[in-house]
């Protein structure tokens, strides 16, 4: 069963919306982005029999903007 960002999206945004109401709402996007990827290449890994567990784990927490015209670099920072 392939996950879809809209499915996604309907079942968690509330949920991270109530439990983190300031994040922003890319940055919840970016998260599911980042689970469909890391997902897809578990399963990939998996089913090439390079997988080390049953289940994916997660070893280093990303956050992304995708956005990159909300943000302007002047003299080094954003």
């Amino acid at each position: 069963m392939m996950l879809l960002r809209k499915t996604l999206h309907h079942t968690f945004y509330k949920q991270y919306r109530k439990e983190f109401p300031w994040l922003a709402t890319r940055v919840i996007k970016g998260s599911y982005r980042d689970v469909l990827r890391r997902v897809k290449s578990f399963k990939e890994l998996k089913r090439k029999g390079k997988a080390k567990t049953d289940k994916p784990t997660v070893r280093r927490v990303t956050i992304t903007f995708s956005d990159s015209q909300d943000w302007k670099l002047e003299n080094g920072t954003i």
